[in-house]
């Protein structure tokens, strides 16, 4: 019979299976990292040179030209965004509350750039159109408060108005307009 000989020079003792399979998932882990790493690396760089572009001047030969139409309907679109940034709720909830049953609105023409307001309306005597009148300039959301015009009304009982205002937020939409511009 002979006997096998084996000679370990550097002393190990041979690893457990599991060891093995936790050193490869560790591994797995380190490389996965690794990986991640690099592409966020690379998202970093690209983010980097994105904002070094928008943030360098614009020239004007990098603009594109507008056409006649083009700039017609921006100018259209500049004015709708203006008046559509108008915080229009304070002087319509302020006309809301002042009106009574014995006071109709009928045309109601806010101005955001000149700040100016027409009331046309209807009220069912003189003494309801003066309680309008008066309710709107305690209000504060309208000063100078003016009576244009009153009449009979043409088609039965009451009178028919135009009042003129000021709208205390006529620099709303100037305002507005200056925060938007650099």
């Amino acid at each position: 019979m002979t006997a096998k000989l084996s000679i370990d020079l550097l002393g190990r003792r041979r690893q457990s299976p599991w060891g093995q399979a936790w050193l490869c998932v560790g591994a797995a882990l380190v490389a996965w990292q690794g990986w991640s790493w690099w592409q966020a690396q690379g998202l970093l760089a690209a983010e980097r040179e994105g904002l070094a572009r928008l943030s360098r001047p614009v020239q004007r030969a990098e603009l594109p030209r507008m056409s006649a139409g083009d700039i017609r309907r921006h100018a259209q679109v500049e004015q709708m965004a203006r008046q559509l940034a108008v915080p229009w709720q304070n002087l319509l909830g302020s006309i809301e509350t002042s009106a009574q049953r014995q006071v109709r609105l009928l045309r109601l023409s806010p101005d955001a750039e000149s700040g100016r307001v027409d009331i046309t309306g209807w009220a069912s005597d003189p003494a309801a159109m003066s309680r309008f009148i008066f309710q709107l300039e305690a209000d504060r959301v309208l000063r100078d408060v003016q009576l244009i015009r009153h009449d009979r009304a043409d088609n039965g009982p009451g009178i028919e108005f135009d009042l003129q205002a000021i709208w205390a937020g006529q620099g709303v939409a100037k305002s507005a307009d200056k925060g938007a511009q650099p």
